[in-house]
């Protein structure tokens, strides 16, 4: 009785596994799909205003980036659909440490500077300091 509990026991969370695997796999291959359309399009688009071959490939460049940055998920989406309160939060996190290895030649950095964004540009605002 006792070894068919765990034989069952094993099926379930073999069963699980399989279908957590699935999951997975259904998702990426719906991002790998919703990538090539938007590839596709952009290959039309380009074609239609007759792009010069150097802008073609700049396009393709930044397609291919963007895909290995984010792996198809719309950040910008996401954030946008975030309270202010917790953007500026999660924009601070990404952004600070990158922005605390830029040497500024005559400023230094305040302990926690502020910072502000408009659309994708970002803003670096210090308290009682002159911009540089």
């Amino acid at each position: 009785m006792f070894s068919i509990a765990i034989a069952v026991a094993g099926l379930l969370l073999f069963a699980l596994l399989i279908g957590n695997m699935q999951t997975y796999l259904q998702s990426l291959t719906v991002r790998l799909e919703e990538m090539r359309i938007k590839r596709r399009d952009s290959e039309q688009w380009m074609h239609h205003r007759s792009l010069p071959q150097n802008l073609r490939e700049r396009v393709r460049r930044y397609d291919q980036y963007k895909w290995l940055e984010t792996r198809g998920v719309d950040e910008e989406n996401i954030v946008q659909s975030l309270p202010k309160d917790l953007r500026r939060d999660i924009k601070r996190h990404l952004c600070l440490n990158l922005v605390r290895r830029v040497s500024f030649q005559k400023c230094e950095l305040p302990k926690d500077p502020t910072l502000h964004s408009q659309g994708t540009m970002f803003f670096l605002f210090f308290a009682g300091s002159s911009v540089c």
